[in-house]
């Protein structure tokens, strides 16, 4: 065999010589300074108001929850909040949510009242989930609406989400004598447009302590991980629990002993979940509880988007490769029929303002092709 030869490192090489374990180190506690800067906002605001957590129980709303809960396991230990405060967390289930997500879900949800009843946390969970006549397959397998695509409306969004979650918050300010601040999990990084948008209406520089002197309902809407990377969520995904991913140089109490699901859906897919809650901060133009882009882990029936590059993603992997394999090639259908108007017919459903006479418009899937769906999403 052959001898290698090694070269010695010294200064004439023009070798930069560093410690990556150092400079790891250094961003992970980057990231838990955040974090612990969203705790104490958060703090400095449950003093005032009760803080509700808007939650997907995707990356960025389940450390959005982390930094709430230990800000109120911390009030409870300073005796600011007792066994009676609220710990209000709110979530929204479509009922055609992708099998991942809604596993996750149920998984942490079941966790999380285990662990607030451990520690005498008064949990005030609210999952809202539309009513059978406004459910997807209600309203889009009968002929009372037209699949929404990107060619056509937000109806889904709107029915399913927004108008689900606002019925949530709305009954959650009644109760709260309207003395709430709804907490997301928005963030700078998130994208170009949204970081300049935030920026140009000055809510990169909203502090907690600004939304406590301002007495506007209207405006008592936080971000507290708006600051934080890819990389500081991840950090703190990965280092919370009593048996974390990760080993950190920190530590942060969880409802669960590690969020390893998580963190393999989202390997598993493209990144990103869609927003569950009808509020938006300010500077935020995005639609509030709207949809995500093609890259996002939302409803499997969604068409808004040609291609289900997260639902492409997952087929990849042979765990998913049955259910969602299947799950992609009819939401693929839903998609192709919805932008063809020649899979619709004619509905006498409106008035020729003009006239007078009733007005037939293609705005219904045909008759053969809805009992096509229904036959494939039976199956699925």
């Amino acid at each position: 065999m052959d001898a290698i030869n090694f070269i010695q490192l010294d200064s004439s090489n023009d070798v930069q010589v560093f410690d990556a374990s150092s400079l790891l180190s250094n961003a992970q506690t980057e990231s838990y300074d955040l974090f612990r800067s969203a705790v104490d906002d958060i703090k400095a605001i449950r003093r005032k108001y009760i803080t509700v957590a808007a939650v997907s129980m995707g990356k960025d709303s389940t450390v959005s929850l982390l930094a709430n809960i230990t800000a109120h396991i911390e009030l409870m230990k300073e005796g600011v909040l007792d066994s009676s405060s609220p710990l209000v967390v709110s979530h929204i289930n479509t009922m055609v949510e992708n099998h991942l997500m809604q596993m996750l879900c149920n998984l942490e949800f079941k966790r999380l009242r285990e662990f607030c009843d451990s520690k005498g946390i008064n949990l005030d969970l609210r999952i809202g989930t539309p009513p059978l006549a406004k459910q997807w397959s209600s309203l889009f397998l009968s002929g009372l609406k037209i699949i929404s695509s990107a060619r056509t409306n937000n109806d889904c969004s709107v029915i399913l989400k927004i108008d689900n979650a606002s019925q949530i918050e709305k009954a959650i300010e009644r109760d709260y004598n309207g003395q709430v601040v709804t907490l997301l999990g928005s963030r700078m990084s998130e994208s170009v447009a949204r970081s300049h948008k935030m920026r140009r209406a000055g809510t990169d520089k909203l502090t907690a302590q600004d939304l406590i002197l301002n007495d506007n309902p209207e405006n008592r809407v936080f971000a507290p991980i708006m600051d934080m990377t890819d990389e500081d969520v991840w950090n703190i995904i990965r280092g919370a629990g009593s048996q974390p991913i990760s080993d950190m140089p920190f530590t942060i109490e969880s409802w669960a002993v590690n969020h390893r699901l998580l963190n393999i859906i989202y390997a598993d897919s493209k990144d990103g979940s869609c927003a569950y809650s009808a509020k938006r901060i300010k500077g935020d133009k995005s639609s509030a509880g709207g949809c995500g882009g093609s890259a996002r882990t939302g409803c499997y029936t969604c068409a808004k988007a040609v291609t289900d590059k997260s639902g492409e993603e997952q087929v990849k992997k042979p765990r998913h490769a049955a259910i969602a394999g299947n799950m992609l090639k009819v939401r693929n259908y839903i998609m192709w029929v919805a932008q063809d108007i020649k899979y619709r017919t004619f509905h006498s459903r409106a008035v020729d303002h003009t006239t007078g006479a009733v007005a037939l418009q293609p705005n219904v899937l045909r008759a053969e092709v809805l009992g096509k769906l229904i036959w494939l999403l039976s199956q699925v």
